[in-house]
């Protein structure tokens, strides 16, 4: 009989270390976790703060650069340069400047016809005070 206790003791002892054995695994399983979130965490923020501070440069370095008339000059022979050698430009790029070239057509001709209806009006309402002007 006291043997039997003793076992049953025993077997209650192993099982609750076992128990115990799995929490602390556990635990230490939630710490890792926690741990390599916040490096994670800290990484994203070092990313983001190093983007903020190039954006910053870069907008800055925009600010302060004045554009002379040696580069813009330099700015429009690299333009013409690659019109007339566009297999030289990335596929997008020949299709956006297509693109602006023909909105470009298309708002100087809807420029030209509003001149055209202007100069019109302009005409009339002078051959209308002209023939007031006469009578």
């Amino acid at each position: 009989m006291k043997q039997q206790v003793n076992n049953r003791f025993k077997k209650q002892k192993q099982k609750m270390c076992q128990i115990n054995q799995q929490i602390n695994k556990n635990i230490n399983k939630q710490k890792q976790n926690k741990i390599k979130k916040n490096k994670s965490n800290k990484k994203l923020i070092n990313k983001q703060i190093k983007r903020i501070n190039y954006l910053f440069k870069n907008i800055t370095i925009q600010i302060k650069t004045v554009f002379t008339i040696i580069k813009v000059s330099n700015l429009r022979v690299q333009c013409t340069f690659l019109n007339q050698n566009q297999d030289l430009m990335h596929q997008i790029y020949q299709y956006n400047l297509t693109f602006i070239n023909i909105e470009q057509q298309i708002q100087s001709q809807f420029i030209i016809q509003l001149i055209e209806k202007i100069e019109e009006k302009y005409e009339k309402s002078n051959k209308l005070i002209n023939n007031k002007s006469k009578s």
